[in-house]
């Protein structure tokens, strides 16, 4: 990473020139254009196929199930914010011997309220209304929405067995 920066000492050589070499960062920056096309362009980004060992008898569902997963997956993958994680992490496994990336849920929780005017008691009771006064009465809920998020892991922030050659290889990997 210092020498795709241009940080690199010239105290590492005793006596040595202070130019710095940007050979790095221009290879770098020549490949990333293309390995993105590789990996975002076209219509399938993305192919979701049901699991071979599931033997639940009903192989239909089983891909209108991937399907639908695909689906949503492509149109996550189709916003700006995608090729920006690609980008970054491409540029990571360039820069370092590894790149990590996670996905996961985000859930947000909020409360959505409603006030109601004109209600009779048990119109309120119904609806799960409660009476503030002056004959309004307020009813919260709880909504939960979420999406998929995807981001690059420092490397730094990665944790696996020493001399592990794979992810199944090792006995610890954790992000921390």
């Amino acid at each position: 990473l210092k020498y795709y920066n241009g940080d690199v000492s010239s105290s590492l050589i005793a006596n040595g020139s202070s130019a710095v070499s940007r050979d790095v960062a221009e290879v770098v920056d020549a490949a990333l254009p293309s390995l993105l096309r590789t990996f975002a362009a076209g219509d399938d980004i993305v192919k979701v196929a049901p699991a071979p060992d599931d033997n639940d008898g009903d192989e239909s569902e089983d891909l209108v199930g991937s399907a639908k997963i695909e689906l949503y997956l492509s149109s996550v993958l189709a916003r700006s914010e995608t090729y920006m994680f690609l980008q970054s992490w491409i540029k990571d496994g360039l820069l370092s011997p590894i790149a990590w990336a996670k996905a996961c849920w985000e859930e947000n929780k909020t409360s959505k309220t409603q006030q109601f005017k004109g209600l009779t008691p048990e119109e309120a009771q119904f609806n799960g209304a409660q009476d503030i006064g002056d004959d309004i009465f307020e009813s919260s809920e709880a909504v939960s929405t979420g999406k998929i998020v995807a981001e690059c892991v420092p490397p730094e922030e990665m944790y696996i067995t020493i001399g592990a050659k794979s992810i199944p290889d090792s006995k610890i990997v954790a992000h921390g």
